[in-house]
């Protein structure tokens, strides 16, 4: 894998359409999806996924990548997070 990727990591209520519409959205700004991870979980109606896309050739910068997002994602009423693989989380033991 070459450079680094963006992680998305989505929980919703369920409904026909989501897969196509997460994965356009990284489409639709250039991205190539190269790991993905969908569940439904039936008795909750909850759908979830994980997403993994290479950033380069991205058409958003990264800090425009959560707005951007968040836009999507709110008629969804969908819970997310956005990760980089390039991004070390600071941690204290």
């Amino acid at each position: 894998m070459n450079g680094p990727t963006g992680i998305l990591l989505v929980s919703c209520p369920d409904r026909q359409g989501l897969v196509a519409k997460i994965a356009n959205f990284i489409y639709a700004n250039g991205g190539n999806i190269i790991h993905a991870d969908h569940h439904t979980d039936f008795t909750t109606e909850l759908f979830l996924t994980r997403i993994e896309w290479q950033l380069a050739g991205f058409n958003l910068p990264k800090e425009v990548i959560s707005p951007a997002f968040e836009a999507f994602a709110k008629p969804l009423e969908a819970k997310w997070q956005l990760h980089f693989s390039d991004s070390t989380p600071r941690i204290a033991i």
